[in-house]
């Protein structure tokens, strides 16, 4: 099997992918808002295959008549993808209600006037695909316009595609932000997959560009080039939908609006039993009470043993509102949540390992972490070591050197 047929394979894969996830997504009864951009990704995904698969495999007679015409059709499809996978990333990461996207027609209309004047070109053109198809080697010299109008469209693809890969880097910065500031375990809510979508898009469009100079200089026979550069870019195409396939349908938003709605609204019901300077901007006096009764919860109450603890669970157990908790951690405990949460777990787990002979892995669980990588991670932050090396070191009557918050 050659490079053009394992092409042809790896698509066929990419279109029994993409088939099953648009029917599961669009079968799915929550979060739509957030699925639903992500089915129709799927869905013009196989759209876009569909007509080299039925002229590969010989499914009709008049390939020419029939499948460049429905292939012309669906070429807008390939500008609308990298506008649907933002959507989904901005469904994903929301932390409350999505409002309407802002400047509509700057996201679609770009995309899809590119596209038509690339169809009205190519419908106008028929002898270009009729000489491709049956080699006939007359063409007309307006023909030749094609090749650089080709390269042209081909350009503000890859255009379009960096500016949305680079709109969803912004999102996830600001989601890792936001997530570090509401949770204290981030287990179960981290994207870093779609992070690795974006490194792999950005490879297979530099892949892509380099066939360009390979065409133009010659570098090896014009046939054999192309079908390497065909079969490496279906590899990593393949790739990026059986990436989005996995973790898109098991993922959900990770910053739980429902239950952030919940939590506001139990703060609201406390909020009218509290004294009026509770209620009122928070002042330095104010910052100074929250912050001695948050140090009370966690040192007293122990309240970070929860490895589900979040934010407005510290606010409800304080009974202060969750902003004034997040603007006291932030400003006079100068830390968010996150590292506020799991300083303290380290300070009990470093406790813990130096007087007692429990596990390292029994530690973890103790002080209210998920998973001994998340532990061992937030250990070697703290102190600089990790748990393994610190319990060696005071099981032989060293002093370990650090401080815990």
């Amino acid at each position: 099997m050659d490079e053009s047929q394992l092409s042809i394979a790896l698509e066929a894969c990419q279109f029994a992918i993409s088939l099953f996830c648009f029917n599961i997504l669009l079968l799915r009864q929550r979060n739509q808002r957030v699925y639903i951009p992500l089915a129709f990704f799927f869905g013009t995904n196989a759209l876009m295959f569909l007509p080299f698969f039925l002229l590969n495999l010989d499914v009709i007679d008049a390939p020419i008549k029939i499948v460049w015409p429905m292939a012309i059709c669906f070429a807008p499809l390939m500008f609308l993808q990298p506008f649907l996978f933002w959507l989904f990333v901005r469904g994903l990461t929301a932390e409350d209600d999505l409002g309407p996207v802002k400047y509509k027609l700057l996201h679609a209309l770009p995309h899809f006037i590119v596209a038509l004047l690339i169809a009205i070109f190519v419908v106008f053109s028929p002898t270009f695909f009729i000489a491709e198809i049956t080699m006939i080697s007359q063409l007309p010299v307006w023909v030749l316009y094609l090749a650089p109008f080709g390269l042209v469209m081909t350009g503000v693809y890859y255009m379009v595609v960096g500016t949305y890969l680079l709109l969803v880097v912004l999102l996830l910065r600001r989601y890792k932000s936001r997530v570090k500031d509401l949770f204290a375990t981030t287990e179960g809510r981290e994207l870093t997959w779609i992070a690795w979508i974006a490194v792999i898009a950005a490879f297979s469009i530099a892949w892509s560009a380099l066939e360009i100079p390979d065409q133009a200089f010659g570098f090896g026979s014009e046939e054999q080039s192309h079908d390497i550069y065909s079969f490496v870019e279906a590899v990593l195409n393949l790739l990026i939908i059986w990436i989005i396939g996995i973790w898109g349908l098991r993922l959900k938003p990770g910053l739980s609006p429902a239950a952030a709605q919940k939590h506001h609204r139990a703060m609201q019901e406390n909020a009218d039993k509290q004294p009026k300077y509770e209620r009122s901007a928070l002042g330095e006096e104010q910052a100074s009470r929250i912050a001695r009764k948050i140090e009370a919860a966690m040192e007293q109450e122990k309240l970070y043993r929860d490895p589900g603890l979040s934010l407005w669970d510290l606010a409800q157990h304080v009974g202060v509102n969750s902003n004034h908790v997040s603007q006291t951690l932030n400003a006079t405990l100068e830390k968010n949540f996150f590292d506020y949460v799991n300083g303290w777990r380290i300070k009990e787990a470093a406790a813990l390992l130096q007087s007692t002979s429990k596990s390292i892995l029994d530690v973890t669980y103790e002080v209210g972490f998920n998973s001994r990588s998340s532990f061992y991670t937030a250990f070697k932050r703290e102190l600089g070591t990790t748990p393994k090396a610190y319990k060696n070191v005071q099981s032989e009557g060293g002093g370990a050197v650090s401080k815990v918050a």
